[in-house]
């Protein structure tokens, strides 16, 4: 009986066995089946974008205060592409961009822009634009993009999504409010030459004329330069901008090489004729009171309360262009008790001459003023004629006290 047992339970043990392995060999046969059709499906190396792929941001704005971007995106490489992933910064400190832009555009979504599907839209050269509302409460500010561009290639005869990495950019954004020009309200805005007065610090100078008076166009897209005008010194016409043009452009002869009246010049007429007129000067120094002999002594009494000052009076001629003849000369006073002046005198003898030759002077010593009634503020009066026959004038005036 105990060797039936035995007999029965290797007849059973055997069987298992063979269960066991022919399980093995099935898994081993649906295994290599399911490796073999992987391998058409997935490609032994990985993925490449054809060398040569490139795009470019030619252009951009950014709203800050509404947290707008419009890109225009270039295709500047020697390939289609099909769109980009976009990213973003939104942090100034941040320097790796992780924030996902595809969803605030019409074309985006997961990180993605795609201008056409399964297509290759863009062609080398090719400029396209995209617009992204960044209404996300938790985007306040975009600091800075990266762009991956991606084109459809076939692989295993589909047509895929390949990333190409290697041509990433990145691109800092610098804001800009979103102005609305507004030409005629006289403010030189985004997108305009000028506006009305405001001529961006332009003047007919600046755009290559030599004078006149330079506007801004009816449509704020350029200057009126009708009334510039281009003028040239020396030819005996007074241009704008010239104050004189006596047909050369000398200096020293009244009218300077710029066409400017020189100091000590008139001019007039066209062409210019300039004759020098004399520039006179009347000064006084070295005030000092009661010094040397009284002055006066029947009309100044010191026992009541009289002084006197001496100075010394000096006319000039600093034009350097013609003298001056000094015809007369004339001192008026105020007080606090009245004001009168003294005749009027043709005497020079303190100076010793009237004439005052071009650039030279005429000084008198001992000139002086006295008065019992301080303070008193002295006027005096030159009148002349230059060798031109020009009428000239000059004065001083200074107060003296008792102090």
């Amino acid at each position: 009986m105990k060797n039936i047992l035995i007999k029965k339970w290797n007849k059973k043990g055997v069987s298992n066995i063979i269960g066991y392995l022919l399980l093995v060999a099935i898994v081993i046969v649906i295994s290599m089946i399911v490796y073999q059709w992987l391998k058409t499906y997935v490609p032994t190396d990985a993925i490449q974008c054809d060398e040569g792929v490139s795009i470019g941001i030619d252009d951009y704005n950014y709203d800050c205060e509404d947290n707008a971007l419009n890109l225009t995106i270039k295709n500047s490489g020697r390939f289609s592409t099909g769109g980009y992933y976009i990213y973003g910064t939104t942090s100034e400190s941040e320097d790796i961009a992780t924030q996902d832009l595809s969803p605030y555009t019409s074309l985006g979504s997961e990180g993605l822009v795609l201008f056409d599907e399964s297509v290759n839209a863009i062609s080398p050269g090719t400029k396209i634009s995209n617009f992204f509302s960044i209404n996300n409460s938790n985007i306040t500010r975009v600091y800075l993009i990266e762009l991956i561009p991606v084109r459809y290639q076939e692989v295993n005869n589909k047509n895929m999504i390949v990333n190409c990495g290697e041509s990433r950019i990145r691109q800092t954004l610098t804001c800009s409010a979103n102005i609305t020009a507004v030409c005629g309200n006289n403010i030189k805005e985004t997108g305009e030459t000028c506006d009305g007065t405001d001529l961006n610090l332009q003047t007919c100078l600046t755009q290559g004329f030599t004078g006149g008076t330079l506007s801004c166009s009816g449509n704020c897209l350029s200057f009126n330069t009708a009334q510039c005008t281009s003028i040239t010194c020396g030819d005996g016409t007074i241009g704008a901008g010239e104050l004189c043009d006596d047909s050369n452009t000398n200096s020293s002869d009244g009218c300077s090489s710029v066409c400017q009246v020189e100091f000590g010049y008139t001019c007039a007429g066209t062409p210019s004729v300039c004759t020098g007129f004399g520039v006179f000067n009347a000064t006084y120094r070295n005030l000092s009171k009661d010094t040397g002999s009284n002055p006066d002594p029947n009309n100044c009494h010191p026992n009541q309360g009289c002084h006197w000052w001496y100075f010394t009076s000096t006319l000039s001629e600093t034009g350097g262009t013609t003298g001056i003849t000094v015809n007369s000369r004339q001192k008026c006073y105020v007080s606090s008790q009245s004001s009168f002046c003294d005749p009027i005198r043709t005497s020079f003898s303190g100076f010793g001459t009237n004439i005052i030759n071009n650039g030279s002077q005429i000084t008198w010593s001992n000139n002086y003023i006295y008065t019992n009634a301080p303070p008193l503020t002295l006027t005096e009066t030159f009148n002349g004629t230059d060798d031109n026959s020009n009428f000239v004038t000059t004065n001083y005036t200074f107060t003296v006290s008792a102090l």
